[in-house]
């Protein structure tokens, strides 16, 4: 809008006459003293609003620029990089080259301020274009009120306004114009660093699986690369820049290096009140649930102070320049060796034969055996594995990777390897232990299997880095080794549980002996299982997540691969690792789940609705089907089974079940039926053929009936279907017990009637919903025949009843003279 043609224009045509113009003239002379003393501010203002949006927008222009420019060149070095990969120009100068770019790429972390920046200078800039809107629709309206006819003429307006408003416009324009490259370069930035984690997972892909197998180069490169790691200038340059992140944060690094002191200096008390403890509750017999939470706490505090050094330390020194090669791998280092000997030194002191697991009743020679073999194997295998992480992981020199790093990997597993021969060996405590415990276990029995594999895992990564394959081989060794205390950790959270749910529910204190699981009923063991279940897979899928690109080479390594003709085309069916390994971990988390979801529902959901136990279970029973249908259904999708492949099985099987399978599918299918239709239920007494007995459960093929002599009667599920069943308590359980009472001849008919019917009614536990009647029958052997009809509201007091009324009938009949 152009206010100055316009505005004089209006002035001059609406305000001719003297009246008017003296209006005018007052008007104008009320606002003069108020525009002189602000005009000169908001311009100035203004002006300088303008020149900082201006430089703002330099700047951001420049950055803008050097973004693109970076992703220009990632895009040209990753094209390089594939065309030497697809040429198999490989080795070890490859090699090298990968781990320079790897080390180059752009690190999410540096930009983090920038993008704070930005963040920070658009929301500033949005509320300032925001008020110079508003200031604009001001001046709009003000113009607009000025224009306005009033007594025969129009006041102009200001020089100063419309001049203040194109500055206003101007400013407008290139705020809009700042926003729009802030946001451009936020655009441009998230480009960037999404090229840059694909590159990152390209590279790694590429560096896992190059070999760069041992030659001469790798013992020429042992003495150098020893000198570089206790060499004492790179050391003083380390403690340097620890020293300067120190002083630039105080409060972090000494908050931690403060929590550092003060477990070093409770370590001895803490240790004391942990053995009192055990002490006290091997005296007592028990441990109270106080103690044991203190006692827990404790154990996890007494190994926290070198890790938390460790975390602390590395943490400053991870900062380090490029240049600076020892104090970048020595942070990279620390951190990631950090968790290791936590979880070591934890585990340490939960074996230990005077902390919580003796309070737990666990076998004292075998507690001895493990504190005493791990306290002296872990020392010297966690130096060595730190002196393959300091010269084996990113930051360090590539020389010193394939040289010193590589030796000192091969020499850990190694290490590892032992520990594991020597733990279960046939002679060791734990074996001899677990003999004693269950001698015909699986556990015992596969041992030379499940040892030899344990064995075998170490040496197979240790064969990895002689091979060529060290990047990998030391990857996959730290996620398995995570993956193990995970594991790890749910057992024994899983047995604490078991063994506190056990104290909580008898209302006692925590018994010394060994937590059963039997102790713990089925449904809280089985929610213990699923919580635990999905935390292990939420903590393996965070381990193995960012290694999910690199397993991509050999996850689509096909096992097995056949042919078939699709619409006249030939079709290529493959079985890959990746597809196999899917479908074993489903089948796996399905075996879990369907062993599990009885109790799950039964504490979730059934317990909480009114539902008679048979319908329970009947609900857990197909709860169970869909899960192994749905099981099955993923797991053949993952194995790149479909219904065209499967289909020749399925008629074979068809054939099958016409023939030698028919039982068992009739079998199963009538299973299925009593599910449904309910015509016998858990608890019901029910008589089939020559079996007489209570329903105790219900399968896929056979149902368990447990007769009156506490024998378990299995009984084909077709039975109850074609023959014939009597269901004592399908509807009501309430039955009739019919006794046969002989009289001498010629004894009273009414009298003999009466005493009868008197004593039925006498029993308080007939029932009088249905009168008892009592009938005399006929002659028979020269004496009264009578027939006694009593009704009993449960079958587990037929018996009873039965007999306390034989009892009682006998007894009335003597004392009234009718039977001498």
């Amino acid at each position: 809008m152009a206010m100055t043609g316009v505005a004089g224009r209006r002035f001059g045509g609406h305000c001719s006459g003297w009246r008017g113009l003296f209006r005018a003239m007052v008007f104008v002379a009320g606002l003069l003293p108020m525009f002189s003393t602000t005009h000169a501010l908001e311009h100035r203002a203004a002006t300088e609003s303008i020149a900082e949006v201006k430089a703002a927008i330099r700047t951001a222009e420049v950055e803008h620029h050097a973004l693109e420019k970076q992703v220009q060149h990632l895009d040209q070095r990753m094209s390089i990089i594939e065309k030497r990969a697809q040429i198999h120009v490989l080795g070890h100068e490859f090699a090298e080259s990968l781990v320079g770019e790897l080390l180059a790429l752009p690190d999410p972390a540096d930009f983090r301020h920038s993008q704070d920046v930005r963040a920070a200078l658009l929301q500033r800039t949005s509320g300032a274009q925001l008020r110079v809107e508003r200031e604009i629709d001001d001046l709009t309206e003000k113009e607009q009120r000025l224009s306005t006819p009033s007594s025969g003429g129009r006041i102009a307006v200001p020089a100063e306004d419309v001049q203040h408003y194109h500055e206003l416009t101007e400013l407008s324009h290139l705020q809009a114009r700042l926003i729009d490259t802030l946001r451009e370069s936020d655009r441009v930035t998230t480009q960037l660093l999404h090229a840059s984690k694909k590159a990152e997972a390209r590279l790694k892909q590429l560096l896992f699986w190059i070999p760069a197998p041992v030659g001469a180069s790798t013992w020429e490169g042992l003495q150098p690369s020893f000198a570089w790691m206790v060499s004492l200038d790179n050391w003083r340059t380390a403690a340097g820049i620890a020293c300067q992140e120190c002083r630039r944060d105080p409060w972090r690094s000494g908050s931690g290096f403060l929590l550092v002191v003060l477990l070093v200096l409770g370590h001895r008390r803490m240790r004391d009140r942990l053995f009192a403890i055990v002490e006290r509750s091997k005296v007592a017999g028990h441990v109270r649930k106080r103690e044991l939470l203190q006692a827990l706490l404790i154990t996890a505090a007494l190994p926290a102070a070198l890790p938390l050094a460790m975390l602390v330390a590395g943490s400053l020194v991870d900062t380090a320049p490029g240049l600076h090669t020892l104090a970048a791998s020595l942070g990279d280092a620390l951190l990631a060796m950090s968790s290791l000997v936590y979880a070591i030194g934890l585990l340490i002191w939960l074996v230990d034969p005077r902390g919580v697991a003796a309070a737990a009743g666990r076998d004292q020679d075998c507690l001895v055996f493990l504190s005493r073999t791990l306290r002296r194997f872990m020392p010297g295998f966690v130096l060595v594995l730190f002196v393959a992480a300091l010269n084996g992981l990113d930051d360090a020199p590539f020389s010193n990777r394939e040289s010193l790093g590589r030796v000192a990997f091969v020499a850990a597993m190694a290490m590892l390897a032992w520990l594991f021969s020597r733990l279960f060996q046939r002679r060791s405590p734990l074996i001899s232990r677990l003999s004693a415990l269950a001698s015909r276990g699986w556990i015992v029995q596969f041992r030379p299997f499940w040892l030899l594999i344990l064995i075998a895992l170490p040496l197979v990564f240790a064969g990895f880095a002689i091979g060529g394959y060290f990047v990998a081989a030391e990857y996959f060794f730290a996620r398995l080794a995570a993956s193990f205390f995970v594991l790890l950790g749910a057992v024994m959270v899983r047995d604490f549980l078991c063994w506190w749910l056990a104290a909580t529910s008898s209302r006692s204190d925590l018994a010394i002996s060994r937590p059963s699981a039997t102790v713990v009923d089925d449904e809280k063991r089985s929610l213990i299982n699923l919580a635990l279940m999905v935390l292990v897979l939420v903590g393996l899928w965070v381990i193995w997540r960012s290694g999910l690109p690199v397993l991509a080479a050999i996850g689509n390594y096909p096992l097995y691969s056949y042919v078939s003709t699709v619409n006249g085309a030939h079709v290529v069916h493959a079985l890959t690792l990746e597809g196999f390994a899917i479908g074993i971990i489903v089948a796996l988390v399905t075996w879990v789940i369907v062993r599990n979801i009885g109790g799950f529902l039964d504490v979730v959901l059934l317990r909480r609705i009114d539902m008679q136990a048979d319908a329970s279970f009947a609900i857990k029973v197909v709860s169970r089907y869909v899960v192994i249908i749905g099981g099955v259904v993923v797991a053949s999708s993952a194995l790149g089974l479909g219904w065209d492949d499967v289909q020749w099985l399925v008629a074979a099987l068809s054939v099958g079940i016409g023939f030698g399978l028919q039982e068992i599918f009739g079998n199963l299918v009538a299973g299925l039926m009593m599910l449904a239709e309910r015509p016998v239920r858990i608890g019901d007494i029910v008589t089939v053929g020559d079996v007489t007995g209570t329903v105790s459960k219900i399968q896929a093929r056979a149902t368990t009936v447990t007769d009156f002599d506490n024998k378990e009667i299995l009984i084909p599920n077709k039975s109850f279907i074609t023959d014939r069943v009597i269901n004592w308590t399908l509807s009501n359980q309430t039955t009739r017990l019919l006794i046969k009472v002989s009289v001498p001849r010629g004894t009273d008919v009414g009298r003999a009637q009466q005493v009868l019917l008197d004593v039925v009614r006498a029993n308080r536990d007939v029932s009088m919903e249905i009168p008892p009647a009592v009938l005399c029958l006929g002659l028979v052997d020269r004496s009264l025949e009578f027939e006694v009809s009593a009704f009993v509201d449960s079958f587990d007091k037929r018996r009873r009843v039965q007999h306390e009324l034989n009892g009682a009938i006998d007894l009335a009949l003597r004392e009234s003279g009718i039977v001498g």
